[in-house]
C-alpha cells in the first residue's frame, strides 16, 4: 500500500494547473525548472514530496505563467 501525503498531491495539482493554464507541455516546463520529465510528473501527481527549494522555483514560475496568459487573453478581447 503507498502513501501519498495530502499537501503534496494538492500543491502538486496545483501547479498542474497553472502549467496547464498556461498552455506550457510538461517536457518544456521540466526543462524550464532543470527536471526530469518524470520527476515533475511525480511532483505534479503528488507521488514525491517537492522539496522546498523546488516549491519556490515552481510557485516563481507558476505566477509568472498564470499572469502571462492571463496578460495574452485580455489582450485578445
Amino acid at each position: 500500500m503507498k502513501t501519498v501525503l495530502i499537501e503534496c498531491r494538492h500543491i502538486g495539482h496545483e501547479f498542474q494547473r497553472a502549467r496547464k493554464s498556461a498552455c506550457i507541455p510538461m517536457r518544456d516546463a521540466a526543462k524550464m525548472l532543470g527536471l526530469d520529465r518524470k520527476t515533475l510528473a511525480k511532483y505534479e501527481g503528488g507521488k514525491l514530496p517537492i522539496p522546498d527549494n523546488m516549491v519556490h522555483r515552481l510557485a516563481h514560475y507558476g505566477y509568472v505563467l498564470m499572469r502571462a496568459r492571463h496578460m495574452t487573453d485580455t489582450r485578445k478581447q
